[in-house]
């Protein structure tokens, strides 16, 4: 039985999504520009993967001149709270403070950023956060 198709982005399609964020849109040859420069990349991989994310509706495109200039279809905050959520319940139990104890337990978290996640709580606590969804 065929694998139905997962709307979640595979590594290589975050990596172009992030590139798409950053710009807000992009060709494919802008595209393979900047993942060229981390990883060795051929420029019909790029463009297959485009098509293959806009067919998981990751992405869409409009006509610019010959060129097709593609967009991320939901915010990159949406996206990674999806991700997220994912993790948390396949490989934590549905525990966010599971993940984020491994992750200072297992990480090597700068000073600044355990500094920053100590304020985030804080503010959490005040109900000052709020919920940013």
């Amino acid at each position: 039985m065929p694998r139905a198709k997962s709307p979640a982005p595979n590594p290589v399609e975050l990596q172009i999504l992030h590139v798409l964020w950053e710009k807000g849109s992009a060709t494919v040859r802008e595209v393979h520009a900047v993942l060229s420069k981390r990883r060795k990349l051929a420029y019909t991989s790029v463009l297959s993967m485009l098509q293959f994310m806009e067919g998981k509706g990751l992405v869409s495109h409009e006509r610019e001149g010959r060129a097709y200039r593609y967009r991320a279809t939901r915010a990159r905050r949406q996206t990674l709270r999806r991700l997220v959520g994912d993790i948390v319940k396949r490989g934590f139990s549905g525990s966010p403070t599971l993940l984020i104890q491994h992750l200072i337990e297992h990480e090597n978290i700068p000073a600044d950023e355990l500094r920053r996640l100590r304020e985030l709580i804080a503010e959490k606590e005040k109900g000052e956060g709020g919920n940013e969804s």
